[in-house]
């Protein structure tokens, strides 16, 4: 199907959703395009499994998502640079992020702002304001 088709669909389907993509930046710029060329504009925050990776896996050779996902001991569920796998083992990437941010620093509510401060936050400042902003 051409873009005209998909589009209006895919949009109502992410449109209430914060989206989250391992280097968000490049999958942010092509979603933006596309959806510009059928008249929507996307709305939603998008995270970046990248950029929390290298404020919480500081010590990874890089922060690819092949390298974050054995460091990390997530499932390889397929073949990198597949869709549908490069998805899946980003989704488990996540999900350990989360679940080292609630072991490490005892966050237990873990929201949207938050995450888009962690995104933003100095690479050598992390530690010390994870420490602060743990869970009461």
């Amino acid at each position: 199907p051409q873009a005209d088709e998909v589009f209006p669909e895919l949009y109502q389907f992410i449109n209430s959703s914060v989206l989250v993509a391992h280097n968000a930046g490049f999958d942010r710029s092509f979603l933006d395009m596309e959806l510009a060329q059928v008249g929507y504009t996307r709305q939603q925050p998008v995270l970046c499994s990248m950029r929390i990776a290298r404020r919480l896996y500081q010590n990874a050779p890089n922060h690819k998502l092949g390298t974050l996902v054995k460091y990390a001991k997530v499932p390889v569920t397929g073949t990198f640079h597949r869709a549908l796998a490069d998805a899946e083992m980003t989704a488990l990437l996540w999900i350990e992020m989360m679940n080292l941010l609630r072991r490490r620093y005892q966050i237990s509510e873990i929201g949207l702002h938050l995450l888009l401060q962690l995104e933003k936050k100095a690479i050598k400042q992390t530690d010390s304001w994870l420490r602060k902003a743990k869970s009461p």
